[in-house]
């Protein structure tokens, strides 16, 4: 694809869950469902909550490491849906979102009692500080980063730089 989306978020963002619950959905259906755009996800943990914005990334990335790039999406959704029940009840979220993908549970818990993805979520985190990014959710496309994460404003985002890609 000759557009690429950089999508950098935060579990414990209210503003991430408005993002990736309604307008990565229109991103989805209309450009990377189409082979139009390429989308990237990063995490990126301010943190908005010190447990859960490493937690659920830290859960989100077992769960990936266990099932197919679908499953992971369809995790994170339930994550961001589940948003306000992480900080009352964050283990079991964590665990029962995992079972019911038909991933275990008890492994994706223990991955985030245990750190184990600290470095890769880390890396992540790192790589949106070295670009200067300060608050979540960005979105970069190609490059630019977005003034806003409406859908209106992404959208036009990518129907730019496609329109840019096209003439060359």
């Amino acid at each position: 694809a000759a557009v690429t989306v950089d999508a950098y978020e935060d579990f414990a963002c209210p503003h991430c869950a408005t993002y990736n619950l309604d307008v990565f959905p229109k991103i989805t259906e209309n450009y990377v469902d189409t082979g139009e755009i390429r989308y990237r996800f990063f995490d990126f943990p301010l943190p908005v909550s010190e447990q859960w914005s490493w937690g659920g990334a830290i859960a989100a990335r077992a769960v990936q490491d266990r099932a197919d790039p679908e499953t992971y999406f369809e995790y994170v959704k339930t994550l961001f849906d589940r948003q306000d029940e992480l900080t009352s009840d964050g283990f079991t979220v964590v665990h029962d979102a995992a079972d019911e993908y038909d991933v275990d549970g008890c492994e994706v818990m223990a991955s985030v009692e245990q750190d184990a993805y600290r470095p890769v979520v880390q890396g992540d985190r790192q790589r949106a500080v070295d670009r200067g990014l300060q608050g979540t959710p960005t979105i970069v496309v190609n490059g630019e980063r977005l003034a806003n994460y409406d859908w209106e404003t992404v959208r036009n985002g990518i129907e730019g730089h496609l329109k840019s890609a096209s003439k060359s």
